[in-house]
């Protein structure tokens, strides 16, 4: 078979569009690809430069623990569910500044490890019925709690807010401090002050053991 020169002169006119035409596409495609490999790594560089909190909240911490036991005496639950028994009638606790050394009643100290990493440690106190507690906090709080209750806190407070949790009743001599407000929170409930004396009353209902009705005292 044999082309005129016009018909070669179209044939090649062809064949060159053809392949200009693949090129772009492939341009395209490598664009394309490029753009979506650079939105990946934004994507990935923009997630691992938020500031991902590393304190876990009191209410996880409070939905996750294991529910006391009807233990006759006070106990103080500290780190890695290192469990302490307290006999007496009117028990006192009191925390350093740094919440690693406890010291119960007038004799007995017991130390415990809380990381320099922003990692909390959260500690809880139960009051079975029938006894009373007086616990000083790491940041000089002083708290009453009556029977039948239990308190959740850190170890040491650590960032814009002290945060404590509270079931039942207890009384709260909060020392001042109006950069870190002191929050005491319940199932339902939320009591921020900066320095103050009040009575918080926040039992569960019996019969249904999931609500609480919040009561709170200025003294």
């Amino acid at each position: 078979m044999h082309l005129s020169n016009i018909e070669k002169s179209q044939l090649k006119s062809r064949i060159d569009t053809s392949v200009s035409n693949h090129i772009k596409k492939i341009k395209r495609l490598k664009y394309g690809l490029s753009l979506a490999a650079s939105l990946a790594l934004l994507i990935t560089l923009g997630y691992y430069n938020i500031p991902h909190e590393t304190t876990p909240s009191i209410e996880n911490f409070v939905n996750t623990m294991e529910e006391p036991k009807n233990y006759k005496n006070v106990k103080l639950i500290l780190s890695k569910d290192q469990n302490i028994e307290i006999n007496d009638e009117d028990s006192k606790i009191a925390y350093s500044k740094t919440g690693e050394e406890v010291k119960i009643g007038n004799s007995k100290s017991i130390n415990q490890h809380t990381p320099k990493d922003k990692i909390v440690v959260f500690n809880t106190l139960v009051v079975p019925y029938g006894k009373r507690s007086e616990i000083t906090l790491s940041d000089g709080t002083k708290i009453w709690l009556n029977s039948g209750s239990k308190l959740v806190f850190p170890a040491t407070f650590m960032g814009k807010t002290r945060e404590v949790y509270i079931e039942g009743e207890a009384i709260f001599e909060v020392t001042h401090d109006k950069k870190h407000p002191f929050i005491v929170k319940t199932d339902n409930h939320e009591i921020e002050v900066l320095g103050t004396i009040f009575n918080v009353s926040s039992y569960r209902d019996c019969i249904t053991s999931a609500k609480s009705e919040l009561i709170i005292t200025l003294i």
